[in-house]
């Protein structure tokens, strides 16, 4: 990451980056959080809030060694798991002044340890990565282009006039009266560091090259339209996104059946059948009716095709279409 310093005039005030680094440094704030991360096991979450011994949580301190060895603008996390490996050492202790006063000599001493205790860093990175193993494919397969997206809307709002704090939601830690001056200011002489998040909360965190400012996207970005519409269509589809549940619906509608019957037909473990038709059940794509002592399972047609019609009159609406019956 380049340094920001004085820039020239007619330099851009912000620095909009996708952060890897930043999603991580999110995801083990949101182990502290009433609902942690779904995917995430409820033991490593407890794992990583008792990491360090010292009365605190995970604090900031990922970014700030990201920041130092030069990669909190990387998209990958590879590159800094990798680095982490080896001591990350300050000149000067970096100031922190977002940091509450207490909290400022507890990460300063980690920092110290990190770097002279290899045995630990190993222990850090271990833990780090199995975070992240939480959230790497939703990273790779989506989220990663959805940062992108905001980065991008965000970087056009902020040269059509927009300012730092306008992008942020109303709850922000930044738009705090203690700390939103500080934004301010750091906007002004062109020292922000603005990434968004999308694996848990946001952040304000002072570095020495910049005030590094992390958060989800404001609720009318329409970023955030596009990603809920796409959620919808995607667990309207989910049910039927699978080869196997979308072959024993269609059996079904050709032959209603009982659940052996469906996993002899389709040569699978009869356990298998019942998990698939148990997910197409509450989904509403198929009806379930006594016949003797066996369940007969029969297709839904219609309510294929109003999940159907839903998915893509919400998926052309949110690209701009007109939407249809």
């Amino acid at each position: 990451m380049t340094p920001i310093d004085a820039p020239p005039p007619d330099a851009s005030r912000v620095d909009v980056m996708v952060s890897a680094p930043t999603q991580l440094s999110s995801l083990v704030c949101a182990t502290f959080a009433p609902r942690v991360h779904p995917a995430m096991p409820l033991d490593l979450a407890e794992e990583t809030r008792g990491f360090w011994d010292d009365g605190h949580g995970m604090m900031c301190e990922l970014v700030v060694l990201a920041d130092a060895a030069g990669l909190l603008a990387s998209p990958d996390i590879e590159p800094l798991l990798e680095r982490l490996a080896d001591p990350v050492t300050f000149d000067t202790p970096p100031g922190l002044e977002t940091e509450l006063d207490d909290e400022i000599p507890v990460m300063h001493a980690r920092l110290d340890r990190l770097a002279s205790d290899a045995a630990l860093r190993r222990a850090y990175v271990h833990q780090l990565t199995a975070l992240w193993a939480v959230f790497d494919e939703a990273w790779r397969t989506r989220l990663r282009d959805e940062a992108t997206a905001t980065a991008a809307a965000w970087r056009a709002r902020l040269d059509a006039g927009d300012d730092v704090l306008s992008l942020l939601p109303e709850s922000h830690v930044a738009r705090r009266p203690m700390y939103a001056p500080m934004a301010r200011e750091a906007e002004r002489s062109g020292r922000v560091l603005l990434s968004p998040t999308l694996a848990g909360q946001g952040h304000i965190i002072a570095l020495p090259h910049g005030l590094a400012i992390a958060s989800s996207p404001a609720a009318d970005d329409p970023v955030v339209r596009r990603r809920e519409a796409a959620t919808d269509v995607a667990e309207t589809l989910k049910a039927m996104a699978e080869p196997t549940r979308l072959t024993i619906l269609t059996q079904v509608a050709a032959h209603p059946s009982g659940v052996g019957e469906i996993a002899r037909a389709l040569h699978i473990a009869q356990p298998t059948a019942s998990v698939h038709l148990r997910k197409l059940r509450a989904a509403g794509l198929v009806d379930a009716r006594k016949q003797g002592s066996a369940t007969i399972y029969s297709a839904r047609p219609g309510a294929v095709r109003a999940a159907l019609t839903m998915a893509a009159n919400r998926l052309v609406t949110a690209m701009g279409g007109d939407e249809t019956a």
